[in-house]
């Protein structure tokens, strides 16, 4: 079986905490079979700057905000070399997140178009600065 699109997503919070708020929106996107989480990496990076990195499986629920179930089949495509390029630019006293995430209903769209004789030939993400400036050129001509 091959996976479906894999996207990161890192997140980032001041101080020593993680809550469990956003870990609540992503498990209901797992229960509903929209995504699956396929790594994970639990990053600190203490007063002194010194950087620490765990498995998303290896800190306990209480420290991840319950991500732990989530992340059932772990790929280890994320290594410590990636956490420390995406933290180095961190403060101090910064706790992060970085989550690989399989859309599993892509993965369906996308084997659906192949038995139908076509092929997904280009999925790309608009960043939201990009549809936020769409948007503001479009409303006044909505006004008018």
């Amino acid at each position: 079986m091959s996976l479906g699109p894999v996207e990161l997503i890192v997140l980032k919070y001041y101080g020593d905490h993680f809550t469990g708020i956003p870990a609540a929106m992503i498990q209901s996107y797992v229960d509903s079979g929209l995504i699956r989480i396929i790594d994970g990496l639990l990053v600190r990076k203490g007063a002194d700057g010194e950087v620490t990195i765990l498995e998303v499986d290896e800190v306990s629920d209480e420290e991840t905000g319950g991500l732990n179930p989530m992340v059932t089949d772990l790929t280890d495509f994320l290594n410590h070399d990636d956490a420390r390029a995406m933290t180095a630019d961190w403060a101090p006293r910064t706790t992060g997140v970085l989550l690989l995430f399989e859309h599993l209903w892509a993965r369906g769209f996308r084997d659906a178009v192949a038995d139908a004789g076509g092929e997904v030939v280009m999925v790309e993400r608009v960043p939201r600065a990009v549809i936020e400036e769409l948007e503001a050129d479009r409303e006044p001509e909505a006004v008018s």
